[in-house]
């Protein structure tokens, strides 16, 4: 709540801020299945306005607008309490908490023994649930090819981010919120780890120089068009 009270105010300071941060995925995946997995929330490109916010908590000014402590430190501790839970997911190992003030990037990173155990981990992350039907976001085959679904595992997450108004007071500055939730910036990035990429379905997504690695990015709005998540990846 403290994060989402943060997020309002720096919203009604910087307006219709664009890109005002990314939320980023980062997988790695061997031939054998096995990899680590990231996930940032990475407030740098506005690192400036951020700071002046926090420069304001536990001040008389910051009071007055609602800030009485640091409002990051309650994502910071939301992910730390999650990686516990995420190492307790058989298949899992080495789940834990990032915390970057420097450069204002929170999340959490881990590593798997299979896709199985990871799609685990991402359902845990975005639904609280390891058992949920439908939580296969990644599907691989042991034999090169890597299925992207169109699931996108932190839609969840991400809707947290837009407060309700229920009794409609706040209708302006929902709007303005909605903008900059829209025009978040989300990537995923696959990278192989002892083999190239030979061929990709989803035209959208980039792929490197050395054939290894993929990034798709759009905004989380592009996300709700007809943009899709989906990429049948093969790698020798």
């Amino acid at each position: 709540m403290r994060f989402i009270r943060f997020f309002i105010l720096f919203l009604t300071i910087t307006f219709f801020c664009n890109s005002c941060f990314e939320i980023r995925e980062e997988i790695t995946i061997n031939k054998d299945g096995q990899g680590s997995y990231k996930m940032l929330m990475d407030f740098s490109a506005s690192k400036k306005m951020f700071q002046m916010m926090l420069d304001l908590a536990n001040t008389k000014e910051g009071s007055a607008v609602g800030l009485e402590d640091n409002p990051l430190s309650g994502l910071d501790s939301a992910f730390t309490v999650l990686s516990k839970e995420l190492n307790r997911i058989a298949g899992i190992s080495e789940a834990k908490g990032i915390k970057d003030e420097e450069n204002f990037q929170f999340g959490l990173e881990l590593n798997y023994e299979s896709v199985e155990a990871l799609n685990k981990a991402l359902s845990k992350l975005d639904e609280g649930n390891t058992n949920a039907s439908g939580a296969d976001y990644y599907i691989y085959d042991k034999k090169g090819r890597l299925e992207k679904t169109n699931s996108f595992n932190l839609k969840n997450l991400t809707s947290e981010m837009v407060p309700k108004d229920d009794d409609g007071s706040n209708k302006e500055l929902n709007a303005q919120l909605q903008t900059l939730y829209d025009d978040v910036t989300y990537t995923m990035i696959i990278e192989t780890v002892d083999a190239k990429i030979r061929n990709y379905s989803n035209e959208e997504a980039i792929l490197s120089d050395d054939k290894m690695t993929l990034t798709f990015s759009k905004t989380l709005k592009e996300l709700k068009g007809n943009v899709g998540l989906a990429n049948s990846i093969r790698f020798r």
